[in-house]
């Protein structure tokens, strides 16, 4: 009794039968909605009901409508699963409950894990947005099922239906997150960032930025940054994540084959959180750098004043092409907690 209290009865199924949408409480739940669990909820891999379980997801869970069928909802949750889940229990006791809608009577975008159907249409926009020798997505896409620190998230508009197919698909974001060995992650690194070109201007590689975050944070809570590199000569990618809470905190001497590269970072809620001493935000107050900068550079540093000014000043070390975020630069001195931040941050 209590499996089929998480899980759609097939009696019930037969019963009222497929319905063009999932309804909760007389509130229509279509593909783009965001929704909660009321109570602890069975995911299966697929829409029939004797697939395989991926997980139990926790009441108060989360997560993005992919789609839909009858009865049974096709969800993204942000602690990482991906599958089907049902409205109601047995006895008739809401599952779910909605907590954003999409607009009515178009497509909503999502953002989703990349499945096999999608690889053709993102090799087409990879290659229209990078050239050759930058092209690693397959790569990345042939060890993200292997690894289960590193993804590809894709952003799409869905049907109302829930179609996807991979041929609406917009962009992707390719991302990992990255430790020292045998720790826990502490760093979410952004490996590659793409949209169409004709989808540009609509937003969508924010979208895919606090979507990616979410999802790592949920798998991950105490990751303290985002990190990425950049063209130097990419000022739009550069101005989005500016907006986005990036700082450049390197110049990277020959990233890319034929450009150096701006390594950024952005802080998250355990690095924010630090405490700074008011003493040196001060000192370096009187020396003209603004107080809030200078709290951030102290927060990077761990209140250590002379790297703090080598971050405000942009004095830091040429780290050349890095092939792992989290080593140590030989010319850091090294605070034990910092050991395992990323490379741009470990080199103050």
């Amino acid at each position: 009794l209590k499996r089929l209290m998480l899980d759609f009865d097939f009696e019930e199924l037969e019963e009222l039968g497929l319905q063009d949408e999932a309804v909760l409480d007389n509130v229509t739940i279509r593909a783009g909605s965001v929704v909660e669990a009321l109570s602890p909820a069975l995911m299966r891999e697929a829409e029939p009901l004797d697939s395989l379980p991926v997980g139990q997801l926790p009441s108060g869970s989360r997560a993005l409508v992919l789609g839909r069928a009858g009865r049974r909802l096709r969800l993204h949750h942000y602690g990482g699963h991906e599958g089907w889940v049902s409205c109601i229990a047995l006895d008739g006791t809401p599952l779910w409950r909605l907590l954003i809608a999409p607009p009515a009577g178009r497509g909503a975008t999502v953002v989703r894990r990349c499945q096999p159907a999608d690889r053709r249409r993102l090799v087409v926009i990879e290659r229209e947005c990078f050239a050759e020798g930058e092209a690693n997505l397959s790569h990345w896409l042939a060890s993200a099922p292997m690894d289960n620190r590193t993804f590809v998230s894709v952003v799409e508009q869905v049907s109302d239906a829930g179609c996807t197919d991979g041929s609406l698909v917009q962009g992707y974001c390719a991302w990992t997150c990255r430790g020292t060995s045998g720790s826990q992650p502490q760093s979410l690194y952004i490996l590659s960032l793409a949209v169409a070109s004709a989808y540009r201007g609509r937003r969508l590689g924010q979208t895919m930025l606090n979507e990616v975050r979410q999802d790592a944070v949920a798998r991950y809570p105490g990751l303290l940054c985002m990190a990425l590199h950049v063209r130097t000569d990419n000022v739009a990618a550069q101005r989005l994540y500016e907006r986005n809470g990036f700082f450049r905190v390197a110049r990277v001497k020959a990233y890319y084959i034929d450009c150096d590269g701006w390594e950024m970072v952005k802080e998250l809620g355990p690095m924010r959180s630090r405490p700074t001493d008011d003493d040196l935000v001060s000192q370096l107050a009187d020396l003209g750098f603004a107080r809030k900068e200078a709290s951030r550079a102290l927060r990077w540093s761990q209140d250590d004043l002379p790297w703090a000014v080598r971050i405000l000043t942009g004095n830091v070390p040429q780290l050349g092409v890095q092939q792992e975020l989290c080593l140590a630069h030989p010319e850091a001195r090294m605070l034990d907690n910092l050991k395992d931040f990323p490379t741009a941050i470990q080199a103050r």
